[in-house]
């Protein structure tokens, strides 16, 4: 993003003169993040991925995701929203589509960071969030994204091909994917009969802490429609680590309480389900990144790595994730 473009967008947004050049800001898996200190005060830019925002009715995902944020902002809930200008969240300059927020203070914490104490206030977050049960939005329905047999196949083989460093993995794993693609099916069909909206993507980049007690979520462009059970067990896995080498049961459990401990109710008959739909959640971003990966058509270097880290990465969370499921529903004391 050059100065001429952040200028502009300083002047749509009435942001004021700007004190420097824009910061980039580490942390995202897929967008670019900028921070800009004009005289009026500090403000994030988000430039979001262009091919992302060609996928039909993208747009009108992310102005109605950050209506449902402010929403919940209404409600108490610790958000941070868009700046609006002509009634959307989006701006778009030379072909590039940005947001813009309020800069806060703070930091996102690693796996290692999280203390028990954390968990509970997440827990308690989710909570509240849950409690809120907004209606006022016409959401569809979550789909479960079927990949096929073919198409991963079809991934697989590219990569051998081409040589990619988790080929050979995801070769191995061909027919637990192909398995898990058709549990995920059924379990997210059972799971749709309970929805709420919340944020869906609660994981510890998602939330910034200005100090230890005050947790305030970003990142709000998944929001919807979502099975309550089925969220809050991703918030804890998410947050005690999804591999056996990062796996904190301590951490686990503390979500939980705290989820509980405020009033959250977990479904002792969605348990199962929410499981296997977490695995689905895993699966299409696995997709993604395979696909990326092997694109250089639409991804420049940068993004193709991302995307083979992240694969091999997905691939050790999907086998983690499966074979400790009982694990995690004796935690739940469920």
């Amino acid at each position: 993003m050059n100065k001429n473009q952040i200028l502009r967008i300083c002047e749509a947004f009435d942001l004021g003169m700007v004190l420097n050049d824009p910061i980039p800001v580490s942390g995202g898996l897929i967008h670019r993040m900028w921070k800009i200190n004009t005289n009026s005060g500090s403000f994030a830019i988000k430039e979001l991925d262009a091919t992302i925002m060609q996928r039909p009715g993208i747009h009108e995902s992310y102005i109605k995701s950050e209506k449902i944020a402010a929403s919940l902002k209404r409600k108490q809930i610790p958000a941070i929203t868009a700046i609006i200008i002509h009634n959307t969240p989006l701006f778009e300059i030379d072909g590039i589509i940005v947001m813009v927020f309020p800069w806060v203070e703070g930091k996102t914490l690693t796996l290692n960071q999280v203390t028990i104490e954390h968990a509970k206030l997440i827990g308690a977050v989710v909570a509240a969030i849950h409690a809120a049960n907004i209606k006022p939005f016409d959401l569809p329905i979550p789909e479960a994204h079927f990949i096929t047999a073919e198409r991963w196949h079809a991934l697989v083989d590219k990569a051998l091909n081409k040589k990619l460093d988790w080929a050979i993995v995801a070769k191995n794993n061909l027919p637990n994917l192909m398995v898990w693609s058709e549990t995920y099916q059924t379990a997210k069909q059972r799971l749709n009969k309970r929805l709420i909206i919340s944020h869906t993507d609660m994981d510890p980049k998602n939330v910034l802490w200005p100090d230890d007690t005050s947790p305030v979520l970003i990142d709000w462009e998944g929001a919807g429609l979502a099975n309550p059970t089925a969220e809050i067990m991703n918030v804890a896995i998410g947050w005690s680590g999804e591999t056996e080498l990062l796996f904190r049961e301590n951490i686990f459990s503390s979500v939980i309480g705290g989820y509980c401990n405020s009033g959250g109710c977990i479904i002792e008959s969605d348990m199962l389900d929410a499981f296997h739909g977490l695995i689905g959640g895993y699966l299409a971003w696995l997709e993604f990144n395979m696909s990326r990966s092997l694109d250089s058509s639409k991804y420049n270097v940068y993004a193709q790595n991302l995307g083979i880290k992240e694969t091999k990465l997905t691939l050790k969370k999907l086998n983690f994730l499966n074979e400790n499921i009982d694990r995690f529903m004796k935690l739940s004391n469920v």
